[in-house]
């Protein structure tokens, strides 16, 4: 009983923007489960862990909590908890400028995705190792990873995370000088703003936003400073939504994309 309490009360607190008191409830049930010798619910309190910590920015603690997922996961062999590991990993390192570490941690979770037979966390590792391809300017693997997520979000009808992976390629286009690309995948992704402009389910939504800026800016579009701001006030909202200080400045200053589009 207790131990369902403190996962759910982590749960209910991280929705409401608590962070702080999720934690501090996860680690409760995180200490139980472990006496319990429960692998599974060990394994999956330090995904839940890893990954709010990668929500609001502490890439430090994510990787840690990854870490741990991943020496649970393969110790008790599941499979998808491993996956859910690298994930995390290859997520915190991208953000973090580890960029090459990043495409390792992706390459091996969607290889486990693929065993697993799962279109969705394969389609999670191709978009983040899209990211991390462009910063490492491997450019033709990056748009094979982006166009491989694209084909596998929509074949799954999940139009948010087309954009996602559409606003990469954008930014890949810009990095190649073509503006007439990057023009017209931004102009997609601004149709699926219109749609539904909190892009829930997307992995950094804000990053969308700014995407749409730098291209429409770069090519002279009068949508620019609509971007700018709806950005923004993305972010404004997130950020109001949390009760703790240290909580809401990681979440402004330690993700690249948010402390970017503030410092326009």
């Amino acid at each position: 009983g207790q131990i369902h309490v403190h996962s759910n009360l982590g749960q209910i607190h991280q929705v409401r923007g608590q962070l702080t008191d999720a934690r501090r409830h996860w680690v409760e049930s995180l200490e139980l489960f472990r006496q319990l010798g429960d692998a599974e619910g060990s394994l999956r309190t330090l995904v839940n862990l890893a990954a709010s910590s990668c929500d609001y920015g502490q890439y430090d603690e994510a990787r840690v909590y990854a870490q741990q997922a991943l020496h649970e996961a393969k110790k008790s062999n599941i499979p998808i908890g491993s996956c859910f590991a690298h994930l995390n990993l290859g997520l915190a390192t991208h953000y973090q400028g580890e960029n090459k570490l990043s495409v390792d941690e992706n390459r091996a979770a969607y290889q486990i995705a693929i065993d697993l037979g799962s279109q969705r966390l394969q389609a999670h590792a191709l978009s983040v190792q899209g990211h991390a391809l462009v910063e490492m300017e491997q450019f033709s693997a990056a748009e094979e990873a982006y166009w491989e997520a694209v084909a596998i979000w929509q074949r799954l009808e999940i139009p948010n995370m087309v954009a996602e992976a559409k606003a990469g390629l954008a930014r890949l286009a810009l990095r190649q000088q073509n503006e007439a690309l990057a023009k017209e995948l931004a102009s997609e992704v601004w149709t699926q703003i219109a749609v539904d402009p909190n892009l829930d389910g997307a992995e950094l939504p804000v990053r969308i936003y700014l995407t749409c800026y730098q291209v429409f800016k770069k090519t002279g579009d009068v949508r620019a400073d609509e971007a700018l701001s709806a950005g923004r006030d993305l972010l404004e909202k997130q950020s109001t939504s949390l009760n703790d200080d240290d909580v809401r400045n990681s979440l402004r200053q330690k993700i690249p994309a948010h402390r970017d589009i503030l410092a326009i």
